[in-house]
């Protein structure tokens, strides 16, 4: 009778302890940031906290995929928002971001719907920020004369293309910050990104 009664009384403490865990790791999750919204307390002037020798690291990187109802049929959109610090001269080639979209053709194809970016620079000591948002129509990227020289498309794939964007203005000191939306009908191919790079 009383180890069964004990045993009761640790499955109690067991799950009131996984409880308080499990709420102490909800509350632990860091929240997204705001696209173009960086406050003054984000923006890090030290070198890399965990090793001062990058060229360049990551501050966030966020992604997610979801489905969601379209004129004709169900879409996936894979959505990801990322900064990067720029703290020597071998990172200032993160300036360009590849992007590579699949094109199967009949199965089905996936297209860049939006990208942004902002890059920020400490002048004068006052953070200025450069905008880079190329504009689409129907989902297809329309280049003005001014943003000609900093993307470039590559058709050469008959099941691939890949864009790339070289973003202005990108130097040490540097913070770079991306947004892209790319909306897809090949459901079995869902996007990945590495955390650690």
């Amino acid at each position: 009778m009383k180890t069964k009664r004990l045993k009761q009384v640790h499955l109690k403490i067991r799950t009131v302890a996984l409880f308080i865990t499990s709420i102490n790791l909800l509350y632990g999750q860091q929240t997204e940031a705001y696209f173009g919204q960086m406050k003054k307390s984000e923006y890090p002037i030290a070198p890399c906290p965990i090793d001062s020798t990058v060229a360049a690291y990551y501050l966030m990187d966020y992604g997610s995929s979801s489905f969601v109802p379209n004129e004709s049929a169900w879409k996936m959109n894979f959505e990801r928002h990322f900064r990067i610090k720029i703290d020597g001269s071998p990172g200032v080639k993160e300036r360009k971001i590849t992007l590579w979209l699949h094109d199967k053709k009949e199965e089905g194809r996936e297209e860049l719907e939006s990208f942004r970016s902002v890059i920020y620079n400490l002048e004068a000591n006052k953070w200025k920020s450069t905008r880079f948002n190329p504009s689409f129509k129907n989902g297809k990227l329309q280049q003005n004369v001014n943003e000609i020289e900093f993307i470039n498309e590559d058709h050469s794939d008959p099941e691939w293309k890949r864009i790339e964007f070289f973003l202005p203005n990108v130097k040490v000191g540097s913070i770079i910050e991306v947004y892209y939306k790319i909306q897809s009908d090949l459901f079995f191919e869902c996007r990945r990104w590495q955390f650690v790079k």
